[in-house]
């Protein structure tokens, strides 16, 4: 179990657990998307523009999933995002609770970067250190049964929500969540009692984290 949460928080993207800011499901609605309709257009706002978190428009790119002309359709004719960032993706792009139960259509926001931090081409194509995601939607309309088909469930919802760490070191200009302000100090104070420091070597680096990590989920 350490060495798979190694390996995700040696990515500096992740934490255990995450803490997100939920505007929480929108229930109930028997028109998921229509009702993002709404909420979209009131996310984007938040994000950019003086009155919102200062990011930078031109660099949010948006994905949803290959069957989901709806999703595309809203962010681009009633949010406005150029359809020239707004990709199509499979598995990544539809949420499910396990093998069986609720599950659903997604659509999520990235950031990107910059040439600085890996290859072009959006978060499909593009570099997974480059395209950060920070912000997602879930369109949970399905059932999955026991047989893997597919029923439309009774009571539909949207669930959105944004990590807060991601939020952080996104108004702060990092792509590492250990860079940002509040996981940074742990990270300071793990270095203090180790007398390792970041940068010393990939497996300490990796440790540090891990310990900033567990005594961030110990107060969370």
């Amino acid at each position: 179990v350490v060495a798979d949460r190694g390996v995700e928080v040696a990515a500096r993207r992740h934490t255990s657990p995450s803490k997100p800011f939920g505007v929480g499901p929108l229930q109930p609605l028997h028109a998921p998307h229509r009702a993002a309709d709404h909420r979209m257009p009131h996310l984007d706002a938040q994000m950019v523009g003086e009155v919102g978190l200062g990011i930078d428009g031109d660099r949010i790119w948006a994905t949803v999933h290959t069957t989901d002309d709806e999703a595309e359709a809203i962010w681009a004719d009633v949010v406005g995002r150029p359809r020239q960032r707004i990709q199509r993706m499979g598995t990544d792009n539809f949420w499910e609770m396990g093998e069986t139960g609720p599950c659903g259509p997604s659509s999520e926001l990235f950031f990107d970067f910059g040439p600085e931090f890996g290859a072009d081409g959006g978060p499909a194509q593009g570099s997974e250190w480059r395209y950060i995601e920070f912000w997602n939607l879930v369109f949970t309309q399905y059932f999955r049964g026991a047989d893997g088909q597919l029923t439309d469930l009774p009571n539909t919802n949207v669930d959105t929500g944004l990590g807060f760490e991601r939020t952080l070191a996104l108004t702060e200009g990092s792509s590492s969540l250990y860079d940002a302000d509040g996981m940074r100090q742990l990270v300071s104070g793990a270095e203090q009692v180790t007398g390792r420091s970041l940068g010393d070597s990939d497996l300490g680096d990796i440790a540090l984290r891990l310990l900033a990590d567990h005594t961030r989920s110990t107060a969370f």
